[in-house]
């Protein structure tokens, strides 16, 4: 289970080395897009690092700038039975979050996934179906953020502060009544 998001105090500061980040590897996918059909590099190497930059930009996304520039975070957890569970935090304190971080964040975030959706278009209809599948990951990537920290604005902290006290009291009432069920049954005497 990961910390809570308020027990990991944020300076109110702009992050600029986790900005350059998250920079990064979107630039440099756009540059290898661009160059590699550009030059005519070799399909695979093209795409192998496509894939790199892809994952690097999604896991910096999710993981860091998230947290540091608009204090949100999401992730999936997969249960004992299999079933997945997805969850979304949004910091409390919101005073630590910086407008213009959290401006440079979402504009950043929608441009990118919007270029690469654009990009995917423009191959399917230029037929052009291997740099489309490129261009589709990169839409996919990005989407999936996008998705995730849209669904993390919406979610009001207080809300979710109560439904997590109201399941714990329900727990802790629920292992009282077993408990006391047992001792008026012998359960516990073998």
């Amino acid at each position: 289970m990961l910390p809570s998001m308020d027990e990991e105090p944020l300076a109110a500061k702009n992050h600029p080395v986790v900005i350059v980040f998250y920079f990064l590897f979107k630039v440099l996918s756009y540059l290898m897009y661009l160059f590699g059909s550009l030059f005519k590099f070799n399909f695979v190497i093209t795409f192998v690092l496509e894939i790199v930059f892809f994952s690097c930009d999604f896991w910096i996304t999710k993981n860091i700038a998230g947290r540091f520039l608009v204090g949100y975070r999401w992730w999936s957890a997969v249960g004992e039975n299999g079933e997945t569970t997805w969850r979304f935090e949004a910091l409390q304190d919101r005073s630590c979050v910086k407008k213009r971080a959290s401006s440079i964040f979402w504009i950043t975030l929608w441009a990118s996934t919007i270029i690469w959706a654009l990009a995917s278009i423009g191959r399917l209809f230029f037929f052009n179906f291997n740099l489309f599948f490129v261009t589709i990951t990169g839409t996919i990537f990005c989407g999936i953020n996008l998705i995730g920290y849209l669904r993390c604005s919406r979610v009001d902290p207080k809300k979710v502060l109560t439904e997590y006290t109201t399941k714990l009291v329900a727990a802790q009432a629920a292992q009282q009544v077993s408990n006391q069920i047992s001792s008026l049954t012998g359960a516990d005497q073998v």
